[in-house]
């Protein structure tokens, strides 16, 4: 049989830049680190307990196919300054869904630092700047007093306790385009620039193969994920 090959399908993938982080296309190298967290107890308590790591690049490929089917989804967290994989932040949305709803997942030991609040804080500003939603929401379980405070920082609103589905028991809280607008500026700075994904058309591990379209804002410069290796990144001056 001889093949016939058109034109790829792509997918943009945003690359958020804030004062601490970089929220980013996911790599191959960030399934281990990240199937650590999810098999930690204490990190899962409030997201269905621990899983390994075959449920774990399950997840990857279905938030790397979100951004494809609904131009949104959750990035890979990244330590700005060590590079160091942190978790997983941005957005999500699934039939039945109340709507668009940021989340993230920060690795246990780098709880207390903020970087909760500053990687939602990107999800909602990037929601609002790119996404023809009027509101976004978040929900948390009730006992979980991190994530309830992050909602509460960042001026979200309490709108109940869910009482259907995956969030059964949860609070939900939500902010408007304008309420977003109205907050006083952050002291965080955030920028966007886009990586290209080609559609999925091979194994899961060609899903991860992901390649910037060209230089990055806030000097960081094209990065080829094609096979988990990266060219230095130069740091922004003064930072």
């Amino acid at each position: 049989m001889t093949l016939t090959y058109g034109v790829p399908s792509r997918c943009d993938i945003p690359t958020v830049v804030t004062s601490r982080l970089i929220l980013r296309g996911w790599r191959p190298e960030d399934l281990a680190p990240y199937a650590a967290m999810n098999a930690d107890p204490e990190t899962m308590r409030y997201l269905d307990g621990p899983f390994g790591v075959d449920a774990t690049e399950r997840l990857v490929t279905h938030l790397i196919g979100m951004w494809s089917l609904r131009g949104h989804g959750m990035w890979a967290v990244e330590d700005r300054g060590s590079g160091e994989f942190l978790g997983r932040a941005g957005s999500y949305i699934a039939q039945g869904w109340p709507g668009i709803e940021v989340a993230v997942s920060i690795r246990r030991d780098h709880w207390g630092r903020g970087l909760g609040t500053e990687a939602i804080r990107a999800s909602l500003e990037f929601g609002f700047e790119r996404l023809p939603v009027d509101e976004l929401i978040t929900s948390t379980h009730r006992d979980n007093t991190g994530m309830n405070s992050i909602a509460h920082r960042l001026g979200m609103n309490f709108r109940g306790v869910a009482d259907v589905g995956p969030w059964r028991a949860s609070n939900v809280y939500a902010i408007t385009r304008a309420e977003w607008r109205s907050r006083p500026p952050a002291t965080t700075t955030t920028t966007t620039t886009t990586t290209t994904m080609a559609a999925a058309t091979t194994p899961a591990a060609a899903l991860l193969r992901i390649r910037q379209s060209g230089p990055s804002s806030g000097g960081y410069p094209s990065v080829d994920c094609g096979h988990g290796e990266q060219r230095s990144r130069k740091r922004t001056p003064g930072r």
